[in-house]
């Protein structure tokens, strides 16, 4: 039955990306689901739900439940259909609207954070979900060395500017701001994992 479940998001996921539906690459994904469940997290905290199947998946790695954020409409309904489909909406509760208007409000505490909404709004992000996390809470996220651009030497287009600037701060913060124990995977599409220490 696993294997089933696990045959049938990867083919969702395929179909997701043929669609241009962003969603976290498989060496991204394997590090995602080793760190759920190593932390077996109680509350999760997901920004960038899109059609919802990394919720899928890292609900079953573990015994918690997740709050997940999605700007666009389509995207978010159907992540509310694969949520119902794979039997996890009493786990999840999926809510529509732009993450930093959605984190001013009072979520509750969480105890793991996946960051795979706007990549320039990661640091933004990050400051209002903090006083939501509880001390050795794991943070991660996607895309934060963003094809090459914000480590690798390589040359970008004058429009992503804003990105990678945003995303150095973000690396700059979780790596030097004191606050978190962060380690950099450079598989996928680099993968960052942070441990707040409170």
């Amino acid at each position: 039955m696993i294997e089933e479940k696990d045959s049938a998001i990867n083919s969702e996921r395929i179909t997701d990306r043929s669609r241009g539906i962003p969603t976290i690459l498989d060496d991204g994904l394997k590090i995602l689901l080793e760190k759920v469940k190593g932390k077996n997290p109680q509350k999760i905290l997901e920004i960038g739900t899109a059609t919802g199947l990394s919720a899928i998946e890292m609900l079953s790695c573990c015994d918690g439940k997740i709050t997940s954020i999605e700007i666009n409409e389509k995207r978010h309904n159907e992540a509310v259909e694969n949520i119902k489909k794979y039997g996890f909406e009493n786990r999840a509760t999926l809510l529509l609207g732009d993450s930093a208007e959605v984190l001013k409000q009072n979520l509750g505490t969480f105890d793991f954070v996946f960051l795979d909404g706007s990549k320039s709004h990661y640091l933004e992000c990050l400051y209002l979900i903090e006083p939501m996390l509880k001390k050795g809470a794991v943070v991660v996220g996607d895309n934060v060395l963003f094809r090459g651009f914000i480590r690798g030497g390589v040359k970008y287009p004058h429009r992503q500017n804003t990105i990678v600037n945003h995303m150095r701060a973000f690396l700059d913060y979780v790596e030097n701001g004191g606050k978190y124990d962060t380690v950099i995977y450079e598989v996928g599409d680099g993968v960052s994992v942070s441990v707040y220490k409170g």
